[in-house]
């Protein structure tokens, strides 16, 4: 069966499947390499090259440390099998030492959450009363924050009409 890996340079694995410098496509009965593709660049294009390449190489199964969920969807819609190996192994050679107790990666609840989701989750999905601006310490920022917590102190009264800031006050 023919495998492929991504690899961080000659001798260690990438920690992360799209940012890997080359990728390599193993014989996993005779644990030889077969073929090398060198990754350039990170673009799209590259990326559709790289899956292009594993399918003419008729790769069955693609060993990962991590992987972004829209990469994982198209090896999946491509019909290769995905695994997870241990953040542990960091060379071939203990690769084919420890590749069995791979876990297959079948959903996109088993992989890392993409940054732009990390941050769609801080802001709408945890219960939290902070805010981005009010929380931030550069130096830039101490008027809004200033603002903010006169803003939030008083935005119970009553009296607070004008649009100036949320409380409808002037803070000078």
């Amino acid at each position: 069966m023919k495998i492929a890996i991504p690899m961080k340079d000659e001798e260690r694995i990438s920690n992360h499947f799209a940012k890997a410098t080359h990728y390599l496509v193993l014989d996993s009965k005779t644990q030889q390499q077969i073929s090398i593709k060198t990754n350039t660049d990170q673009s799209c294009a590259s990326k559709e090259q790289t899956l292009a390449w594993l399918q003419t190489e008729n790769v069955e199964s693609i060993y990962v440390k991590d992987i972004g969920r829209h990469y994982w969807e198209k090896l999946t819609n491509a019909h290769f099998n995905t695994f997870r190996i241990a953040r542990t192994i960091r060379t071939i050679t203990e690769f084919w030492s420890g590749y069995q107790n791979s876990v297959a990666l079948t959903d996109t609840k088993q992989l890392k959450a993409d940054q732009k989701e990390k941050q769609s989750k801080a802001c709408c999905h945890q219960q939290t009363t902070s805010h981005p601006i009010s929380d931030t310490k550069r130096p830039m920022f101490a008027r809004l924050r200033k603002i903010s917590a006169i803003c939030q102190q008083k935005s119970t009264v009553a009296s607070c009409n004008t649009e100036k800031h949320c409380c409808g006050r002037h803070h000078g």
